[in-house]
């Protein structure tokens, strides 16, 4: 999908551990370039060490930040207009999930933090379900983690955190599992509840905008290619409606009696439905079980 070959010039705009990174290099041969950005400063300084090499060729070059500063980035490396790709994998790193520091997992005993940027964020997941009203903690459950059941889980918050602060993320899974009847289910009845304060907490709709926003597809050359992998329906809706509404016509919505030049559009999608995984990988990589990539060619 993203038509990689020698000397190409992309950007991964979710580093994480460098997976696709190390794979993109790969197919770019010597000349390729590749700008890797991240806002986990913990993710950065990994790579640091595990991109050595690749950092003394300047094959690649890491940043620090968020999708909203991708523009100013690109244009540090004089590249608006010139990338060939430009990908992101969106949401939570295996690396951070599996540290009960960060506080991410259902599963891992840890600080209810959910921070992406510990260093630069101050509010944490606790912060939220700790101090926000009842009203409040019922709409963050019901918009970013499309919880049917928020209005009853966040009373019973609530009311838990009248006699106990909750501070842990076993805590807090253990509080909405005894408020919901969750027999059956194959997720465990917190994962929206989880889903929900991390988006929260790290603004993760409004960054994917800034993503799909047009300063950065003007980023792309005429032919380069944005790749977007999405693990749930919030993100996935973003991703489609931009797509589409870039594929469109210039002309649509007009009266057809106006005299206008024909054009095309200023992309196409890649695929017309979003690439999915087979049953064999989700049988080896049970996480990627919700992942749909979605890719857009600009044409002009």
């Amino acid at each position: 999908m993203l038509k990689l070959g020698e000397g190409k010039v992309c950007v991964d705009a979710t580093f994480g551990a460098g997976d696709h990174s190390r794979a993109v290099l790969a197919q770019m041969g010597g000349r390729g370039v590749l700008i890797g950005i991240d806002r986990d400063e913990q993710a950065i300084a990994a790579a640091r060490v595990n991109f050595a090499a690749e950092l003394q060729q300047r094959r690649l070059h890491l940043q620090r930040a968020c999708f909203s500063q991708l523009p100013a980035i690109v244009e540090q490396f004089s590249l608006q207009g010139k990338i060939d790709c430009l990908y992101a994998d969106l949401g939570f790193s295996s690396t951070q999930v599996l540290d009960p520091a960060r506080g991410f997992s259902i599963y891992h005993d840890g600080e209810l933090d959910m921070r992406m940027s510990q260093d630069t964020q101050q509010l944490t997941a606790a912060d939220l379900v700790n101090q926000r009203s009842q009203e409040e903690l019922t709409h963050i459950l019901r918009t970013y983690g499309e919880e049917p059941r928020a209005a009853r889980i966040a009373r019973h918050l609530v009311q838990a955190r009248a006699n106990t602060p909750i501070t842990r993320t076993h805590q807090l899974a253990a509080l909405v599992a005894a408020c919901t009847n969750h027999r059956g289910h194959r997720r465990h009845p917190a994962t929206r509840v989880f889903q929900a304060l991390r988006i929260a907490i790290n603004d993760e709709l409004g960054e994917l905008r800034q993503l799909l926003a047009a300063e950065t597809f003007a980023l792309l050359r005429k032919g380069g290619c944005l790749a977007i992998i999405s693990f749930h329906s919030l993100e996935d809706r973003l991703v489609k409606r931009s797509f589409l509404a870039r594929t469109a016509s210039p002309h649509a919505g007009l009266p057809r009696s106006l005299p206008l030049i024909a054009s095309d559009p200023p992309a196409r999608l890649i695929k017309p439905f979003p690439v999915q995984p087979r049953a064999q990988e989700i049988y080896t990589n049970s996480r990627a079980r919700s992942a749909k990539l979605r890719g857009l060619e600009k044409l002009s």
